[in-house]
């Protein structure tokens, strides 16, 4: 799903169509940056229901392609996403 089908979900399920699109997307925007930023200054991130971000150091490492060669990684930052129970239940066949 794109954020896009997102947006239109949303304002289609409203019942009486108080939200614009844009304003949802501005809501969505809004809330992917405020992520991203306390992500980079090293705070976790939890989100009831769906699961928690935080950052991890990812050391240098040798990786090999396909083809045989290898390729060296440098060492670098990434997000980690883990699951809530709640999610895990729900794609499990729980509600």
């Amino acid at each position: 799903m794109t954020t896009n089908e997102i947006i239109s979900k949303i304002y289609n399920d409203q019942l009486e169509k108080k939200l614009s699109k844009k304003t949802i997307s501005l809501v969505i925007a809004n809330f992917v940056d405020y992520l991203r930023k306390d992500l980079a200054k090293g705070n976790r991130v939890s989100i009831v229901g769906l699961g928690s971000f935080t950052k991890v150091e990812k050391p240098e490492m040798v990786k090999r392609l396909p083809n045989g060669n290898s390729v060296k990684v440098p060492a670098h930052k990434a997000a980690k996403f883990k699951a809530s129970k709640m999610l895990n239940d729900a794609l499990n066949g729980g509600e």
